[in-house]
């Protein structure tokens, strides 16, 4: 019984662990392309090349990064986008090193100085009525045309972000903090990953076992030993 418990409870954290997602709502003037990389940005695979939505970002973990590739075709291109996760919204800013999202690539060479403009200053913000990029978000160029600039917003900054310093420490599974105030993240963020979980789980498991078998043994009858009767030879039959 106690195992069937074990098990239970082990596939509820993977599952509660793995089914984090998050929304990214951009636009790119002009062609974008979305990509998703669930290692860390070792290797993406492409997602979507629909340059102005709301993209659903699924199993998210500390090991999830979204890369947005946003190619102009004429005029000064630009790219603006608002990752909603977990209760918090994460828009490009100015600069953009404020902000969660970070330029990481063009290929002109270009990555400073950029051009930044206020969300309704540019032609496109108001071309999809149903895109929730935040009005406080921040078109960012490099002032360039028929380029490509490449943008990354890694999730273990998400997980690592926002709360509050006051509080002293805070554990993170599957992007929700526990040990904080609120919203208020901590000094010290532990993250456990679905992979944590599974571990913590067999741990947990082998544990249960031990205490199992354990328990076996304490009930298992032990044998009685018989003695025969022991006769005593006098110092007289013994010289005999």
């Amino acid at each position: 019984m106690a195992f069937k418990m074990a098990l239970t409870l082990l596939a509820s954290a993977v599952a509660t662990t793995s089914a984090m997602t998050a929304t990214m709502s951009m636009i790119c003037d002009n062609a974008g392309r979305t990509f998703v990389s669930q290692d860390g940005g070792e290797t993406f695979s492409l997602r979507s090349k629909v340059s102005n939505q709301n993209y659903e970002v699924t199993d998210v973990s500390v090991d999830t990064v979204v890369k947005v590739t946003c190619r102009d075709t004429g005029v000064i291109g630009g790219f603006v986008a608002t990752m909603s996760f977990d209760g918090q919204s994460y828009s490009t800013t100015n600069p953009v090193t404020d902000s969660l999202w970070q330029l990481t690539d063009s290929d002109d060479g270009v990555t400073d100085p950029l051009v930044y403009t206020e969300f309704t200053g540019h032609n496109y913000h108001d071309d999809n009525p149903d895109n929730d990029v935040s009005t406080d978000a921040v078109w960012i160029w490099n002032g360039n045309t028929y380029n490509t600039m490449t943008f990354e917003f890694a999730f273990a900054d998400a997980y690592n972000y926002c709360y509050d310093s006051s509080s002293s420490a805070a554990v993170s599974v599957g992007g929700h903090y526990f040990g904080g105030f609120g919203n208020a993240a901590a000094d010290t963020a532990v993250v456990i990953t679905a992979k944590d979980m599974v571990i913590i789980g067999l741990v947990f498991m082998n544990l249960v076992i031990v205490a199992m078998v354990c328990m076996v043994c304490a009930k298992k009858p032990v044998a009685k030993v018989r003695y025969g009767v022991v006769s005593m030879a006098s110092d007289s039959e013994m010289r005999k």
